[in-house]
């Protein structure tokens, strides 16, 4: 579906201009982006190698090596035994390529474990490591049509998963058979479920809240916070939904957020800041006296990871791009009474931006 052929050049291209001599990439978003391979961690290591000037190979156990072939395309292995162990197989690496002892390395951080920083480590002890991340993201954050196609049939069933649970919501009925409502979506359409937090009332302060056996009682808020995995992208969508007749104050609270979520996607266009966006996004809530309230960042990047860069947070003054794609998701949580946030997913166009998610933002009784 993608051509992984060309994303592995590109990276090659950055490895080149920064004076990177390998990457070493771990299972993980990024080894799925470059190369298709879904592989999860374990007490065996592996790793796909991208050289700046060569073909990339596999550093894996041998018995895996037909499955990442078939996968990947891949012809060169490194390869180790369980009864040799993921440590010499490396050292025989650097002897027969004549790897430089102090190889600049890039690894992912975020993704990679002390394991495989030390399966490198022992075989170069004078290597120069960096962090591979941001680099990465560079070629990920801007996503072709067919990544934005994806994004979009996932955001179109998590619209469906909130519907449906909105459908459920009474008073009496429980967390956890609201989140069954959007469960059933899931498995309809048979796909992956990203997450899925239902947090009602007083849980509602709590941005990160989890669902629960909580009853959910007439006049409440309750936060939704749910997505969808389509061939690997996410989507992420927020919806505050009322049980019954809410307060005034909580009415008053829902329309400045709403007022704060449509301001931060109307500022999004190429050119302007991530900072930008989330201060444009948090100005609404500070000027309506709420500001102390807004407790996290406008939003995130996504795609293959449900948090990934961009994030449109304050200090961050990187340049949004056509094709970047992230979430604006302003909220506001009174400590002990309940909270509101609306999250809709959007992707930068040349004049603005479209937004995927399309559940409606008025107050849904």
């Amino acid at each position: 579906m993608f051509d992984y052929k060309a994303r592995v050049k590109s990276l090659q291209d950055i490895a080149k201009r920064e004076g990177i001599d390998y990457f070493f990439i771990a299972p993980g978003a990024n080894l799925l982006y470059f190369t298709g391979l879904d592989m999860h961690m374990s007490e065996r290591p592996t790793m796909v190698v991208v050289p700046a000037e060569d073909d990339m190979f596999a550093y894996c156990p041998k018995f895996e090596s037909g499955k990442v072939a078939k996968v990947t395309g891949i012809e060169k292995f490194v390869n180790y035994t369980d009864e040799e162990g993921p440590f010499e197989t490396v050292k025989r690496w650097v002897e027969n390529d004549k790897v430089k002892k102090d190889a600049v390395i890039g690894m992912e951080f975020l993704a990679a474990r002390l394991m495989e920083y030390d399966v490198v480590r022992r075989a170069l002890p004078e290597l120069k490591l960096i962090d591979a991340r941001l680099l990465m993201a560079e070629l990920r954050m801007a996503k072709d049509q067919q990544e934005i196609d994806l994004i979009q049939k996932a955001a179109d069933i998590s619209d469906e998963m909130i519907s449906a649970m909105r459908q459920k919501l009474a008073p009496g009925v429980k967390e956890s058979e609201i989140r069954k409502a959007g469960m059933d979506v899931i498995n309809k359409h048979g796909v992956k479920l990203a997450f899925m937090s239902v947090a009602s009332g007083p849980k509602a302060s709590d941005p990160h809240s989890t669902s629960e056996d909580r009853v959910i009682q007439e006049g409440e808020f309750v936060i939704i916070d749910t997505g969808a995995i389509v061939s690997g992208y996410t989507s992420d969508i927020t919806r505050t939904l009322p049980c019954g007749n809410v307060s005034d104050e909580m009415l008053k609270i829902y329309e400045v957020v709403k007022k704060a979520n449509a301001a931060g996607k109307a500022a999004v266009k190429p050119g302007v800041t991530c900072e930008y966006v989330d201060q444009v996004t948090r100005k609404i809530i500070e000027d309506a006296g709420y500001g102390k309230y807004f407790t996290h960042r406008t939003g995130h990047g996504m795609g293959l990871e449900v948090h990934e860069e961009p994030y449109i947070v304050d200090g961050n003054t990187q340049e949004l791009k056509v094709g970047h794609v992230f979430t604006v998701e302003p909220g506001i949580y009174l400590p002990g009474v309940g909270g509101v946030r609306i999250e809709d997913d959007v992707v930068v166009t040349e004049d603005g931006c479209n937004t995927f998610t399309n559940y409606p933002r008025e107050i849904q009784y």
